[in-house]
């Protein structure tokens, strides 16, 4: 009777793995375009950091954008303000720079990572709502599906004829000798 009921209740747990992979698997599936799409938008956000901005057979030719830089740079070394620097206020020019750098890259990560935690925040309310919606599994199903397993395992042990009632305690006073 005992070994029965293991056997039964091993092929019903697999029978709820083997479905819990499945829907796992097809949520995975169902969600594989919109990952390629974040992937596909990254590798694309990439193309549009400083740098080159013409396709090789016009990158031979100056842009706007370069004439810029070489009229900004002409201007920062012909046309410095006051007597030459020396060393040590280079090293000071260098590492206010560095710092003031070091400064805006944290601020640019804190503003990324507020960003995507915004994200994800917004994904998973996103999801809570289409899983309410949708009937997924929730708490009353998952104790719905407790019930019915017992009332099984009850109706089982029923068929099988061999179910002893539960024993209730007696006082042994009262009981027969």
């Amino acid at each position: 009777m005992f070994g029965t009921y293991n056997v039964i209740s091993l092929v019903v747990l697999l029978n709820m793995l083997i479905a819990m992979m499945n829907n796992s698997y097809q949520l995975i599936a169902d969600h594989a375009d919109i990952e390629w799409k974040f992937a596909r938008t990254k590798l694309w956000m990439s193309y549009f950091d400083e740098g080159g901005t013409l396709p090789p057979p016009f990158n031979i030719v100056p842009s706007p954008k370069s004439v810029w830089y070489l009229c900004v740079w002409l201007h920062n070394r012909l046309c410095r303000r006051g007597a030459p620097r020396t060393e040590d206020q280079r090293k000071h020019e260098k590492f206010k720079e560095f710092t003031e750098r070091h400064a805006d890259n944290l601020i640019q990560n804190q503003h990324y990572q507020e960003v995507i935690r915004n994200l994800v925040k917004r994904y998973v309310a996103a999801m809570i709502r289409s899983a309410k919606t949708d009937e997924g599994l929730t708490e009353e199903n998952f104790k719905e599906l407790k019930q019915d397993i017992s009332s099984f395992r009850y109706e089982v042990l029923d068929l099988l004829g061999n179910r002893k009632p539960p024993r209730a305690r007696t006082p042994p006073a009262a009981r027969p000798r």
